[in-house]
């Protein structure tokens, strides 16, 4: 006997649905001009702060299943993420508009850029966990002694 389940509102048939924490997301990346960055891989960190999750984890996977979607691209580099970028293009156009982007295109401009401005990169750290990150790949991931 086929087992039919129930999906939130959404597209079932473009293969996705919208869940509320799948929601919240897009529209944080639709308020931030349609993607976010952040030069230390800390994308997750910073979303995770608007969105309330309890731990990075829990987000990173909403995110995930966003990403199996074709909803959202991103560039991960272990466990960081540097980029996340909506695709409009995957995105039907009920959902378009509940999110509050426009017509085919990009989404609404805001004033508010993709890396806060003001923030400052600590180049030292950002070397040393670098070093550290090559060094554990040439020991066989058990990391290296700072």
């Amino acid at each position: 006997m086929p087992h039919s389940r129930v999906m939130p509102k959404g597209r079932p048939d473009k293969g996705y649905a919208l869940t509320p924490q799948r929601e919240m997301v897009l529209r944080i990346l639709v308020a931030a001009g349609g993607s976010i960055a952040h030069p230390l891989g800390l994308v997750v960190s910073e979303m995770r702060q608007q969105t309330g999750h309890e731990t990075t984890q829990a987000l990173s996977m909403v995110i995930k299943q966003l990403e199996s979607a074709g909803l959202i691209v991103r560039e991960v580099v272990g466990r960081r993420t540097y980029y996340i970028k909506i695709v409009e293009s995957a995105i039907a156009p009920e959902d378009r508009a509940r999110l509050g982007l426009k017509g085919p295109g990009r989404p609404r401009p805001v004033e508010r850029p993709a890396v806060p401005v003001g923030v400052e990169i600590d180049y030292r750290r950002l070397a040393d966990e670098l070093v550290r990150s090559f060094l554990g790949l040439l020991g066989g991931g058990h990391g290296a002694a700072a």
